[in-house]
């Protein structure tokens, strides 16, 4: 037994190869038809399209389900990924949001 625990070890202490990096996520803003959240922790964005994305914050936001938020976009029409922050209009918390989840295409919505 005890050899079969050492025999294991060399492969176990070996690195990850490295994961391929990801494009982030960036929205127009002209392109959100609506963003609210139900949790605090979630951002849900219906896009014109159809599109939904749903964004989950670096921490909890909870000002963020009363009156709705003003992006901090800094003269860009993006919003993107890890970056971004808003501000609710309620007690002007700042929330920042983290990574998207893939997008899922909602083609009725659309209309």
């Amino acid at each position: 037994m005890l050899f079969l625990a050492v025999a294991l070890l060399p492969a176990a202490a070996q690195p990850l190869p490295p994961q391929p990096k990801r494009t982030a996520i960036c929205l127009n803003v002209r392109d959100i038809v609506d963003a609210s959240s139900k949790d605090g922790l979630i951002i849900t964005f219906k896009m014109k399209d159809g599109t939904v994305y749903n964004n989950h914050l670096h921490q909890r936001c909870d000002s963020l389900m009363d009156n709705g938020f003003a992006w901090s976009t800094e003269g860009s029409q993006q919003v993107c990924e890890d970056v971004q922050q808003l501000r609710t209009l309620t007690i002007g918390e700042m929330c920042r949001l983290g990574h998207f989840d893939p997008p899922v295409k909602k083609t009725a919505l659309a209309r």
